[in-house]
């Protein structure tokens, strides 16, 4: 009985084949993943105080107090997240002031409760200004000048803000609550508010019912926005 030898270019092209069927398959499959909705992941900070870099979209539950001891950046176009009832201590040292700041491209999203708002306690009395600073990328109004003691700060920090984004969005901050101790007078003899702090942000920024409440001095609300 004769045998038949293998055909090696049957083999070969038998090889090929299946690895062109493979190179189809694994096209298929990665033009149905590109399809899957991308999921928004948020991390949640290991510890309590916070980093002076926030560069990923990052979460601050409600379960425990978060502590801020220097000036803290949102930047590379994250998201921060707050959850309502969240409680943020907010302390640094004299002269350096310390505070939230959500660069350009940057949000924030911190929906309080009407019940239950989002707390910022600031207990740092130098006289650099300290507070919670969101630097948008709208254009800035002409004639519009600055606190000398917060245009030291600004400057001194070397914050960017401004651009021609008259639509752009910082992110959200609705019930929210920012307690601080007075101020030490500035240079010019005047007592210098700490609290918030807007540069550049655009129209589609919301800020509502925000309460700056300072020992010694009646509490300011913010109750409609956004910004025009």
């Amino acid at each position: 009985m004769r045998r038949l030898k293998p055909s090696y270019r049957s083999v070969s092209s038998l090889i090929s084949l299946v690895i062109i069927c493979a190179g189809i398959a694994a096209c298929e499959k990665d033009e149905h993943l590109s399809e899957l909705p991308q999921v928004n992941t948020m991390m949640i900070p290991m510890r309590d105080t916070l980093p002076p870099l926030i560069a990923e979209n990052t979460l601050l539950t409600n379960t425990h107090p978060w502590y801020i001891t220097s000036w803290v950046y949102v930047s590379n176009e994250a998201t921060l997240t707050i959850e309502p009832g969240t409680v943020i201590k907010i302390t640094g040292e004299k002269e350096a002031g310390a505070g939230l700041v959500v660069t350009r491209g940057a949000k924030i999203m911190a929906r309080g409760l009407g019940n239950w708002p989002i707390l910022f306690q600031l207990t740092d009395s130098s006289l650099r200004w300290s507070g919670i600073v969101l630097l948008g990328r709208a254009p800035q109004k002409k004639n519009y000048t600055l606190v000398e003691s917060i245009a030291s700060a600004v400057q001194a920090s070397g914050w960017a803000y401004g651009g021609k984004l008259p639509d752009d969005s910082s992110g959200v901050l609705h019930h929210i609550r920012i307690v601080t101790n007075p101020c030490k007078n500035d240079v010019a003899g005047k007592q210098l508010q700490n609290g918030l702090l807007l540069l550049g942000a655009g129209h589609k920024t919301v800020v509502k019912d925000v309460v700056t409440d300072t020992s010694g001095n009646s509490p300011y609300r913010i109750t409609t926005m956004p910004l025009k």
